[in-house]
């Protein structure tokens, strides 16, 4: 049944544009636009600093705020923390898709606006 009222209706224009006598080619509706995302990162607290149970020197607790503004979404693929001393980077940790998939952040949704607690597991 579903297939039929779809071909009626993908018909029904082409039909329509054949009575009026116009040669003006019948546009359909346009499909729809997929809307950008726009993410902003900010920190939302003090950086905390714990021992760390994965074989590390110290975890890292990194509290964020991620927003969205413009109505579009977003897959969460990575964090990361850097460390730089006199503009050179000496340290770098990341949080993967996996752990974060894991965690239950795995997609950023239009207009949202969450706190997040990242921990990076870190050699001191």
């Amino acid at each position: 049944m579903r297939k039929l009222v779809l071909t009626f209706a993908a018909a029904l224009p082409l039909a329509l544009g054949a009575c009026g006598g116009d040669n003006d080619p019948v546009v359909g509706p346009s499909p729809p636009l997929s809307t950008a995302a726009a993410i902003t990162a900010t920190g939302d607290g003090m950086l905390t600093v714990h021992p760390s149970l994965q074989g590390f020197n110290a975890a890292l607790e990194a509290p964020i705020i991620i927003r969205e503004t413009a109505g579009g979404s977003a897959d969460w693929t990575s964090a990361r923390f850097t460390a730089l001393k006199n503009g050179q980077e000496i340290a770098r940790r990341e949080v993967t898709a996996d752990v974060l998939a894991g965690a239950g952040f795995t997609r950023i949704a239009p207009n949202q606006d969450e706190a997040y607690a990242l921990v990076f597991h870190i050699n001191t």
